[in-house]
């Protein structure tokens, strides 16, 4: 069966180990962590990845601070300008996913 996968949403700097120790965390809680980092590199359109990997998400966990993060290069349709962490967490929000 299946463990179910729960979005982990940070700004990449601030929070790298962070996210890894949430990780190490969720994983013993039954879940299996989908994060950023798990971007393949060749793969193409990072906003793109992003919502497909939270489309298979239970849900998003976003761990916030101080930091912004760095931005698509293109203004997203339905969001506007905002980074990246704040559209995994938008667009988590729009698909009623659990945050």
């Amino acid at each position: 069966m299946d463990r179910p996968r729960l979005f982990l949403s940070a700004v990449s700097l601030e929070f790298r180990s962070v996210r890894q120790s949430v990780a190490a965390t969720v994983r013993t809680l039954g879940f299996d962590p989908v994060s950023q980092d798990d971007f393949p590199t060749g793969y193409g359109e990072l906003t793109q990845w992003l919502r497909q990997q939270i489309d298979g998400c239970e849900g998003l966990l976003q761990i916030a601070g101080t930091g912004y993060g760095a931005e698509p290069a293109r203004v997203d349709a339905d969001y506007g300008r905002v980074s990246y962490t704040q559209l995994e967490f938008l667009y988590a929000q729009r698909l009623g996913k659990k945050t």
